[in-house]
């Protein structure tokens, strides 16, 4: 389900982070200072990737989220699973919502609410954008080049058209 957003605790995170460490221990939940291994990885971009739910892919993991945000802010290549794990589930998010509207029934315990307005917040942040458009960085000195070019063009064409 949709919902639970990533700024919530699930259980056994409080104990985590009392002690420290932020990271729950593999499948079992027992804290440890370990990153996860890849099973728990794999299982935490399933859900994910079905889901859009940060806590919820987390605690179907066995991890606490405050471990697997660190491990994404670390780890590049995690980071880009991530990214393209949500990227999916907010498709599969989508997808549901559409068939909502064509008239099936939305699973019990989704908030259509709720889920528009995430959908909402996660376009106007840009993350709806192609990934190759999304992040790309161009300097200022380029983009004003490009504008003088096409003001230029636009004054070309209106002499042209005066005289």
């Amino acid at each position: 389900m949709v919902g639970g957003g990533a700024g919530g605790l699930v259980a056994g995170d409080a104990a985590a982070m009392a002690r420290g460490s932020g990271c729950m221990g593999g499948e079992t939940g027992a804290a440890t200072g370990r990153l996860p291994g890849r099973a728990v990885r794999r299982r935490f971009l399933e859900v994910l990737g079905m889901t859009a739910n940060v806590t919820r892919a987390a605690r179907e993991a066995g991890m606490g989220t405050r471990c697997l945000y660190r491990l994404r802010m670390r780890d590049e290549a995690f980071r880009t699973a991530w990214d393209a794990a949500l990227d999916e589930g907010c498709r599969q998010v989508e997808a549901m919502l559409l068939a909502a509207a064509l008239g099936e029934p939305l699973a019990e315990g989704v908030d259509r609410k709720l889920v528009l307005e995430m959908l909402a917040r996660r376009e106007a942040r840009g993350k709806a954008a192609p990934a190759g458009i999304r992040g790309r960085q161009v300097a200022i000195e380029t983009v004003e080049r490009s504008l003088l070019r096409k003001l230029d063009a636009l004054d070309r064409r209106r002499r042209g058209k005066g005289a």
